[in-house]
């Protein structure tokens, strides 16, 4: 071969191997290219759903704030209500205690009576004898009787109350044993 031949074939196969250089180069940069640009969508992609869920913590943030506010108003509310339904509590058990103070110091009053009634009452003196006027519808006979056996019989007679010591008067017609006979 001669020297021309040899130098076009070393021309061929450099051209050749420069041809296959710049086709590898554009393939590769191609590829390259190809995931650059799939990178940036997926880049831009993330940067979205970055922002969605960043608007998405400040709705949540403005919201639990607003919640916050809500609740801290009602619990004010809830106190107010309490403390109003403690002092009612409190008035109502002061008028029950005030109450029951007095009722406790009518049942010591009606147990002090009682006992007075349950005890045995001291015997008066006899009275002295009175004579009445004779009533008009009866006859004087009637009201001179000496007994009465109940004190519809002395009512009757227009004599009551009897004392002791007049005529008619019993310890049967005094149930209280006072002297003084169908009170």
């Amino acid at each position: 071969m001669s020297r021309k031949q040899l130098l076009a074939m070393s021309s061929v196969t450099l051209l050749l191997v420069i041809l296959t250089a710049f086709v590898t180069y554009f393939v590769v940069s191609s590829k390259a290219n190809t995931r650059y640009e799939a990178l940036v969508e997926r880049q831009m992609s993330v940067e979205q759903l970055l922002l969605e869920k960043q608007e998405a913590l400040e709705r949540t943030a403005s919201e639990l704030h607003a919640m916050t506010i809500e609740r801290d108003t009602i619990e004010l509310r809830m106190e107010r209500k309490m403390n109003d339904w403690v002092e009612l509590k409190e008035t109502h058990i002061q008028f029950l205690h005030s109450e029951l103070e007095k009722r406790r110091q009518q049942n010591e009053a009606l147990r002090a009576e009682n006992a007075n009634l349950r005890q045995p009452h001291r015997k008066q003196p006899p009275l002295p004898v009175v004579q009445t006027g004779v009533p008009l519808s009866h006859s004087s006979e009637e009201s001179q009787r000496s007994y009465y056996a109940n004190c519809s019989e002395a009512r009757a007679a227009g004599v009551t109350p009897i004392y002791r010591g007049q005529p008619g008067y019993a310890s049967h017609l005094d149930r209280d044993n006072d002297g003084i006979a169908c009170e």
